[in-house]
């Protein structure tokens, strides 16, 4: 499950608020992370924390961040890139393909010596399964090579249910099929 951006959930506590929780969530980053790098691991940490809980039907008041720096070490890992710069460049790799008629979400995470990626795309309603797989197979492929930072990524398919859509730049939600 995509939970936390970063390598090791060190402590995760929660008490309840009012209706809600407040979360205080103590992440382990890697000792050379930027700071800029290390503030965009915890957001991305925080709003994780926020979904999974709104998923388990649980209202989050306010969430702490902690970040505590490792002395793990990072090999064969680009940790200058922000994930955010590579949520970016795997999106415009995903929207070159010809079938993809938009990116639903992605989201770029470190673990341990690896960068990995999700990234969900809508296509055509009409599209068989084989085909989606195709697609998924060929964006796997491109934005492998695309973006070298990454170690792997994982594509999602969700299919367009909107008939009348004509732009492949938006984003909206469909029926959802795991393709790869």
């Amino acid at each position: 499950h995509w939970l936390i951006s970063t390598q090791v959930v060190e402590r995760l506590r929660a008490r309840k608020a009012g209706p809600g929780i407040v979360a205080d969530l103590v992440l382990s980053v890697p000792a050379g992370l930027s700071a800029s790098a290390a503030h965009q691991v915890g957001e991305h940490g925080a709003v994780a924390l926020r979904r999974a809980a709104s998923e388990a039907g649980v209202a989050v008041a306010d969430v702490q961040v902690h970040l505590d720096p490792s002395d793990r070490q990072e090999r064969d890992t680009c940790l200058a890139a922000l994930p955010s710069t590579l949520e970016k460049r795997v999106t415009s790799r995903a929207l070159r393909h010809p079938r993809v008629r938009g990116v639903a979400h992605c989201v770029v995470r470190y673990d341990n010596t690896k960068v990995l990626a999700k990234v969900d795309v809508i296509l055509p309603d009409a599209m068989t399964l084989r085909a989606a797989h195709g697609v998924a197979g060929a964006l796997r492929r491109s934005i492998l090579r695309g973006v070298p930072e990454l170690h792997e990524v994982d594509v999602d398919c969700e299919l367009d249910e909107r008939r009348a859509r004509t732009s492949r730049r938006g984003v909206g939600r469909g029926r959802h099929t795991s393709c790869m």
